[in-house]
């Protein structure tokens, strides 16, 4: 009887398990397509999505904090979303939007966060100690571990416009070399067209982002006062300083046409717009796949050993 029963006992035990790995991953991103009912996604935001189902080898599906069972954890990662975070949330990754941020709710648990202006709105809000040990970096520093670099750089400039900013962008007449970088694509297709870029010049976040994790580098710019206004730099500022890069205002085009050759050589030429991965890279890539909220893959595991 006593063999019968835990037989039985680790069957059910097992199927538990089972069962518990089947289920998706709840996790929130900024959607453009179910929060607004627009027609495309942002890649950025939903490059969440993406990366979390490749480090975890699991299903994952948009689940709001606000209405989520209290039982069932909601993952936040990739996004300027932290100030959406519920009890019921695990931070793993996000960060702040803008300097005035308010915080909507406490008792999330933090495992790691974009940069260190995030660390701070979060310190000064309660929301946790200075003793606790958290990981620093956004998740999208990840993808060359999923989506390794191409061979060939196919262009030497790639231009990234937030999605906000990119019809007037498509106005502009670019050189044969230059690659228009609609984030608007799948996540996967930006990130290829960014790997095979020698430069990125870009206004969205992740279009920095991503570069610098494939090490190309990037200059932050700014086509108009939509998205860095009312503080709103504050979260290119939060992942700029992450990886200690020293650039602290976009190089502002609002008056200036890519088709501009003097414009074009400049963001060709001028160094000092420059943002370069640092050498801390590897560093942050391994802090966030050790600090990830539960089982990751193999290939994951070989990245944290090497």
């Amino acid at each position: 009887m006593h063999q019968l029963y835990t037989a039985t006992h680790m069957q059910n035990w097992i199927a538990r398990l089972w069962q518990m790995m089947r289920q998706p991953i709840r996790l929130y991103w900024a959607s453009e397509k179910i929060q607004r009912q627009l027609g495309y996604e942002n890649f950025g935001d939903l490059l969440s999505k993406r990366i979390i189902e490749k480090i975890s080898g699991r299903r994952v599906r948009w689940s709001r904090p606000s209405t989520a069972c209290e039982t069932r954890p909601v993952l936040l990662g990739i996004g300027s979303i932290i100030r959406r975070a519920r009890p019921n949330c695990v931070v793993w990754g996000s960060g702040i939007k803008t300097f005035h941020d308010s915080m909507e709710s406490r008792g999330a648990t933090v495992l790691a966060v974009r940069g260190y202006i995030t660390q701070e709105w979060l310190l000064k809000n309660g929301a946790i100690d200075r003793s606790q040990a958290i990981s620093f970096g956004d998740p999208a520093l990840l993808a060359p571990i999923y989506w390794p670099a191409p061979g060939v750089r196919k262009w030497e400039v790639g231009v990234v416009p937030h999605f906000m900013e990119l019809e007037a962008i498509r106005k502009s007449q670019l050189p044969s070399q230059w690659r228009l970088i609609e984030v608007t694509q799948d996540p996967v297709s930006v990130i290829d067209e960014i790997a095979c870029c020698s430069l990125i010049v870009s206004s969205s976040l992740h279009g920095l982002i991503v570069a610098n994790a494939y090490r190309i580098p990037s200059v932050w710019v700014k086509w108009s006062n939509a998205i860095c206004q009312n503080g709103g730099e504050a979260k290119y500022l939060d992942y700029i300083e992450s990886i200690g890069a020293g650039i602290s205002v976009p190089l502002d085009l609002q008056n200036n046409d890519l088709s501009d050759e003097r414009v074009q050589r400049r963001l060709v030429e001028d160094q000092a717009l420059r943002i370069v991965a640092g050498t801390n890279l590897v560093e942050m890539q391994r802090g966030l796949l050790a600090s990830f909220p539960g089982k990751i893959t193999r290939i994951s595991s070989e990245m944290l050993r090497s």
